[in-house]
């Protein structure tokens, strides 16, 4: 039996384990901003919000889900993919006002609308549509939308995929978006068998373009998260901790900024870069073979000025938290928090156009026991 202590004990280590080191830096940027960060790690099983109490320090809420991958963020709303589904949460910034117990301390408040269980498919990037969401599903190599007839439905893959089976023939991960509409993908291969992208995984990544099919980029080492930014597509060589950007102008590859470790989720706010870093993890055959397999032994996120193509802050976890896949903004936002159908706290929140409301269930037991 534990003592009282060893319980105080084990509390605080569950809570030292996602504990945070960081630059002001950073602090002041995301105030200045006014954002939040929202990270998923599947390795820890969290999507995080990271969010500045002031112009020197930050806060993070950690929310329970089961491999958290694809964070897709828009206005209101945000899509979570898992383990064997994606999660629709829309924000109600009254209810996040009214908040009982702690009034006026969230302004942002996300809670459970939609639920697609679309099985086993190792979704990727998620991102939305004007028609919905959709996901890269690395599985089928393929960028697929979700809707309540399907577990999915392919709506694009490359054209060296010659069928759609869940073979993981190109690790397909990356989606650039472009005025709501899917434009560029990224992917660690272009071989057409079952995993082939395995074999020169430090050499054989590729850029392409969605409506032309066309190879931008190749011989990238392990690409991921592809945004389009000021005229260019920056992406991340996750294997060699290049930040880099091909040039739509130019049509070249051109440097940007090298990270130190493996790169993983890149959001951009105004000039500010902001990506995940991982760990990498000592089991992993094929990570061996990577140039940054050594230097990767820091997980949190780096903060990189475009204008200067250097980095201005970090954020560092100090344990539990190796692996980070996606990290999206929430925009206009000082405190977000994520209300996920295990809370019991969902099932006291209404919510619809002109109105919302937090029951009280004291007081509808008080009016029970009346009765």
């Amino acid at each position: 039996m534990q003592t009282m202590n060893e319980k105080e004990n084990d509390q605080k280590d569950k809570k030292a384990k996602f504990n945070i080191s960081y630059s002001e830096e950073v602090a002041q940027i995301i105030n200045n901003l006014n954002i939040n960060l929202v990270l998923s790690t599947y390795q820890a099983g969290k999507v995080i919000f990271i969010a500045a109490t002031s112009d020197t320090k930050l806060s993070q809420t950690p929310v329970n889900f089961k491999k958290p991958m694809g964070i897709a963020s828009g206005k209101n709303i945000l899509g979570i993919a898992s383990i064997d589904r994606v999660e629709v949460f829309t924000n109600h910034p009254g209810l996040a006002k009214t908040y009982p117990g702690r009034p006026d301390h969230f302004d942002t408040m996300f809670f459970p609308r939609t639920t697609y269980h679309t099985g086993m498919l190792d979704l990727h990037d998620l991102h939305w549509t004007p028609k919905g969401l959709i996901a890269v599903n690395t599985r089928y190599s393929c960028i697929c939308r979700f809707d309540y007839r399907y577990n999915f439905t392919p709506i694009w893959h490359p054209n060296f995929i010659s069928k759609l089976i869940p073979e993981d023939r190109c690790h397909l991960n990356g989606l650039a978006m472009q005025s709501g509409i899917p434009k560029y993908v990224t992917a660690l291969g272009k071989g057409n068998e079952k995993e082939s992208w395995r074999n020169g995984i430090e050499r054989n990544g590729v850029l392409i373009d969605i409506d032309s099919n066309e190879i931008l980029l190749e011989d990238l080492c392990m690409p991921h998260s592809p945004r389009i930014h000021n005229g260019s597509i920056y992406l991340l060589e996750s294997g060699n901790g290049n930040l880099v950007r091909y040039n739509l102008m130019t049509r070249k590859k051109e440097f940007v900024c090298y990270l130190s470790g493996f790169s993983r989720g890149l959001a951009i706010k105004e000039n500010y870069a902001f990506i995940g870093m991982s760990k990498i993890r000592e089991e992993s055959k094929t990570a061996k073979v990577l140039p940054v397999s050594k230097l990767a032994q820091e997980s949190g996120i780096v903060v990189v000025d475009l204008q200067t193509n250097s980095i201005v802050g970090t954020i560092k976890y100090e344990g539990g938290i190796e692996e980070i896949y996606d990290l999206q903004i929430i925009q206009n936002t000082a405190k977000t928090a994520l209300i996920t159908n295990t809370n019991k706290t969902a099932n006291l929140a209404s919510a619809s156009p002109d109105l919302f409301f937090w029951r009280d269930p004291k007081e509808e037991q008080k009016s029970e026991s009346k009765d």
